[in-house]
């Protein structure tokens, strides 16, 4: 899932959801009262919204359904918000709620399956990428399954859920968005994606010279991509630093040599 998407989504669904159902507060007939609390707060939630204010657009949802717990759109969206602000916990559990009643609800789902990545639930996470994986057949979700394979240190079943990545006839026309090292958001092409992962494998498995080659393969189709400059340098002085101490081994062996010692 990619966060600089998911922003631009997410307010735009969650504007439309109350411009679509602004007049549409309950099913059951509601009293003057209540219809008039509800509508006040969804005209605040809009406002919010447009403002782009999560926390106030939150509360106003938060009296919406206190009013009325049956408003399934305005659950959604509120588990949108939390998820969004980065309050998962809460935005999980609605959300749950909403996919018992919209179980195919895919755009939802992935963002539960994200926030559970957020907060290290990788088994739970993964469950949900391969459900809508198995559903959808987008390979983003094959990088996702890949991404937790590496953060649980299943490295071999990492390397194949890659290489069947760079075999797809998609991989080329293909995007995800990448955390970088100071907090931004870097939109990187499937293919180099792929590479970066296979190379941060062989740098867990100590392998520099593989590692250096699959960065070099990321970087020769992103140049620019932040996170695989930054550990191919890395790759390449830890190279560095090995080749001197092995010279400096082989003089000290000549050293043992020529005193006999």
């Amino acid at each position: 899932m990619k966060k600089t998407l998911l922003i631009t989504f997410v307010t735009a669904l969650v504007f439309s959801a109350c411009v679509n159902n602004s007049g549409q507060t309950k099913s059951g007939g509601p009293d003057e009262d209540n219809a008039s609390s509800i509508d006040k707060n969804l005209t605040l939630f809009k406002h919010a919204v447009k403002n782009g204010d999560n926390l106030t657009a939150i509360v106003a949802l938060n009296y919406v359904l206190l009013e009325d717990s049956t408003l399934i759109q305005y659950k959604d969206s509120l588990a949108r918000l939390y998820m969004l602000n980065g309050q998962f916990t809460p935005g999980i559990k609605l959300a749950d709620a909403v996919l018992k009643v919209q179980p195919e609800n895919d755009t939802l789902l992935e963002m539960v399956a994200q926030s559970k990545f957020q907060q290290g639930n990788f088994e739970a996470s993964a469950a949900d990428f391969k459900t809508l994986f198995d559903r959808l057949g987008k390979i983003d979700y094959l990088y996702q399954l890949a991404a937790i394979d590496f953060y649980t240190q299943n490295l071999t079943e990492c390397m194949n859920k890659t290489d069947q990545l760079l075999k797809s006839p998609k991989v080329d026309s293909a995007v995800v968005d990448i955390m970088t090292q100071d907090g931004g958001v870097q939109r990187i092409g499937l293919r180099a994606a792929a590479h970066y992962v296979r190379g941060m494998v062989h740098i867990a498995k100590q392998n520099a010279p593989a590692a250096n080659n699959e960065l070099r393969k990321a970087l020769q189709i992103e140049p620019d991509f932040q996170n695989a400059q930054l550990q191919y340098q890395m790759v390449l002085e830890y190279q560095q630093n090995q080749a001197k101490q092995e010279e400096y081994l082989k003089a000290q062996k000549k050293l043992q040599q020529r005193f006999g010692n």
